[in-house]
């Protein structure tokens, strides 16, 4: 359904901060404490349900004995996820993390119960156009350890342009914080209702940040009461086609500080990237190989600045990653 942002709530929009979300975390090795600053848990999201959602996964990245950082992610064949590159990018070097860093957890709506599994990456592969200080192309791609008995996400491709239409009525989904002020990623997979904007309205509302040929954003224009958050980044932005099938329209990327349910988020636009994604499908290295290019275990992501990144006055952007 077509809906549009008032005027006034646009004006009071261009006026609030907005960053990436992932979230940090405090905890011991086994745990995930700080990944690039991803979303935490849905703000004001539901338990999610069995079914379409069971192919949301949570991500660790280690980055220090105490230290590790939360996303999630989607199953889109049994050995490989796909999530933000952020999430598994070193923001100080631009390198990405040692495969060894990296936990996948998978199989159960809740991350701490006994019938979720536990596997580790054999390789990581990050889109070549990633822009950490853009936070564009924000897509990475983590071949798994082994397979995990779980139905893929089913990808938006290029003949897929229409679903993320104006006024589309979307779910987004993930691990982390349940408020901005939060500093522990949710144990269940939440999920919460939001709108896809049009891409002129984001580019307003975003600034120059928002790069409409690979990004999209929505809110939750009805009631203005849900967000990403820190521990989000690399969970799904899906929609539902006229035939009833779930399909994933984007990567959740970047949002607002402290997760404000006014201010959009900003997904990666997977049909953009579609052609990218299947070829990492199609190239199925052995466990422990790099990925072309060197873009892989502690291969060179990107150049430029991995900070966040003021590219008009008064919105300043950054990650959605968490802590668990």
């Amino acid at each position: 359904m077509n809906r549009t942002l008032r005027p006034t709530l646009l004006l009071a929009l261009l006026t609030l901060l907005v960053i990436g979300s992932a979230t940090p975390f405090l905890g011991g090795a086994a745990q995930a404490a700080s990944r690039p600053r991803a979303q935490a848990s849905v703000v004001g999201g539901t338990t999610a349900q069995a079914g379409v959602f069971s192919s949301v996964v949570f991500i660790t990245a280690q980055t220090s004995a105490a230290r590790a950082t939360a996303c999630s992610g989607t199953v889109i064949a049994p050995t490989v996820v796909l999530t933000a590159a952020h999430c598994v990018v070193d923001e100080a070097t631009h390198t990405v993390r040692p495969t060894s860093a990296i936990v996948v957890t998978a199989g159960s709506l809740d991350r701490t119960s006994g019938a979720a599994t536990e596997v580790g990456a054999a390789r990581i592969a990050v889109h070549p156009d990633y822009d950490p200080g853009a936070l564009s192309s924000d897509a990475a791609v983590i071949r798994l350890s082994s397979p995990l008995a779980l139905a893929p996400v089913t990808l938006a491709d290029g003949g897929d342009a229409a679903l993320a239409a104006p006024g589309t009525a979307a779910t987004f989904a993930g691990f982390g914080a349940t408020s901005g002020t939060s500093t522990e990623a949710s144990t269940r997979l939440l999920t919460a209702a939001t709108t896809v904007l049009a891409d002129d309205v984001c580019q307003r509302l975003l600034g120059a940040n928002f790069v409409a040929a690979v990004t999209l954003c929505a809110v939750d224009a009805g009631r203005f009461a849900v967000s990403t958050c820190r521990g989000d980044s690399g969970g799904p932005l899906l929609t539902q086609r006229g035939d009833g099938a779930w399909v994933q329209l984007g990567i959740t990327s970047w949002g607002s500080l402290g997760c404000n349910t006014r201010v959009p988020q900003a997904f990666t636009r997977v049909s953009a990237i579609a052609p990218w994604i299947s070829s990492q499908l199609a190239d199925a290295p052995a466990a422990g190989a790099t990925s072309p290019g060197g873009i892989g275990d502690a291969g060179l992501a990107t150049s430029g600045a991995p900070a966040s990144a003021t590219r008009r006055p008064g919105v300043a952007t950054a990650r959605y990653r968490g802590r668990t």
